[in-house]
């Protein structure tokens, strides 16, 4: 699969980086032309910028928003800890950058230098991947798709999502199934959440009777608690800014709750602290660590930083006594016994591939309706005439007669549509020659 860095070295007449390319990637897929998607991932970036490129809540809306007004006819904004990518149907907007820039404070030249663009069935082969888990930092795992579906679901909240992507990532999920029950891809995978507990464990030689905070109540948190609890840690405590979430999600597993104003006092105690808050800033800094530090009598602090921007500050995080982990930390540590996995990739490939194709002839199908429709309509209007003027021509005809001349004029409609329907249908035919098809029989216009 090909990956094109962004450069302002190839202008373009669309403003699009890449157009050669771009026309070529889209032979062969020509219903997939108006495809694109932007995206950085943690193949590109490293943590400090993923984390500066990165929308949830408000600020994801705005995007869409700001996305939609610059005239993306429909885009849908996937937001993890390991990518951002915009995918989008329509012209290949450089506006799509120029608002990342905007909005994240990162200069395009920077932006250029980490983000791929892929167009045609590139942005659709690119979607699928990420889907089935191929793309992941944990090879297969399936956490990922679930987030594309929330993604989905605020792109349809938002009304964002049109009938292409809609089309579009019905393939997708379907091509995704295949791969998770075809294929040993998924098997005895595991998740970021459950690396990071699975790390903890082994820093601390084991996590029960251990004393474990965790900050956030979101669904990485939720992931958590799940893999928490099969360790018979002491306790376990969730905190969140939004107190009553935390109650919710320490309720339904039994676990203690608490607000973040109450943190400070709890590191002095606590053996892990595990976080995954959404937030633009750190919400544990340098001086908080040193205060419970001071009163911890040399113990150290283990801290999982799964925030995406950073829940803890660099300088905290390089304490003494201090041993942090982040997301990059745990993907350079997931790919570890994943061999079984990795030998599956090509059964993967052979399945995507074959997703492909399939899209390519939806989008083509979906393409070619309106065509068919009108030449359809227009042949339906020439047998009407002639078999009116035939039935007029030979008088008096019983029922069979009649029949027998009213299917014979559709057997000849059906006989001569046949051929420009299925040349219609052709996902290597483009807009242009249906249009030549649709002239041809004036299909257009009135009689």
């Amino acid at each position: 699969m090909i990956d094109h860095k962004l450069t302002t070295d190839h202008p373009s007449s669309t403003g699009c980086p890449f157009a050669d390319q771009i026309a070529s990637e889209t032979l062969g897929y020509a219903p997939l032309a108006n495809l694109h998607l932007f995206g950085l991932s943690f193949r590109t970036a490293d943590l400090t910028l993923r984390g500066r490129v990165s929308f949830s809540g408000e600020r994801l809306h705005l995007l869409l928003s700001r996305l939609t007004d610059a005239g993306i006819e429909e885009c849908l904004a996937l937001c993890t800890c390991n990518r951002t990518e915009i995918l989008f149907y329509g012209d290949c907007g450089a506006c799509v950058r120029s608002i990342l820039a905007e909005m994240t404070g990162v200069e395009e030249d920077e932006l250029d230098s980490h983000l791929y663009l892929k167009s045609g069935h590139l942005a659709a082969e690119h979607l699928f991947r990420v889907c089935s888990g191929l793309e992941s930092a944990v090879l297969g795992e399936t956490d990922i798709l679930a987030q594309v579906k929330e993604a989905l679901a605020t792109g349809q909240e938002h009304k964002s999502i049109g009938p292409w992507l809609n089309l579009l990532l019905r393939h997708a999920f379907a091509a995704s199934k295949r791969v998770r029950t075809e294929t040993e891809l998924c098997k005895g995978v595991t998740s970021l959440g459950s690396l990071a507990v699975r790390e903890a464990r082994s820093i601390t030689g084991g996590l029960a009777g251990k004393s474990i905070l965790l900050v956030g109540a979101g669904k990485i948190a939720e992931r958590l608690v799940k893999d928490l609890v099969l360790e018979s840690p002491a306790r376990v405590i969730v905190a969140n800014r939004t107190v009553a979430a935390a109650q919710v999600l320490a309720d339904r597993h039994g676990l203690q709750f608490c607000a973040l104003d109450d943190v400070p006092h709890l590191l002095v105690e606590t053996d892990i602290v595990l976080t995954a808050v959404g937030t633009s800033q750190p919400i544990f800094d340098e001086q908080l660590f040193k205060e419970a530090s001071s009163k911890r009598e040399g113990r150290p602090l283990i801290v999982v930083d799964l925030g995406v921007p950073a829940n803890v500050s660099t300088a905290a995080k390089q304490l003494p006594g201090v041993v942090a982990l982040d997301v990059d930390h745990l993907i350079e540590r997931c790919a570890k016994n994943a061999e079984k996995r990795e030998a599956a990739i090509p059964a993967a490939d052979s399945i995507i591939r074959q997703a492909l194709g399939d899209l390519a002839q939806a989008f083509s199908d979906r393409e070619a309706s309106g065509a068919i429709k009108a030449l359809v309509r227009r042949c339906e209007e020439v047998r009407s005439q002639n078999l009116a003027w035939a039935i007029e021509k030979l008088g008096d005809l019983d029922d069979r007669q009649r029949k027998v001349v009213e299917d014979l004029t559709l057997r000849m409609v059906r006989g001569l549509l046949e051929s420009p329907i299925r040349s219609l249908k052709d996902a290597s035919f483009g807009a242009e020659e249906r249009d030549v098809v649709v002239r041809l029989f004036e299909a257009g216009g009135d009689e």
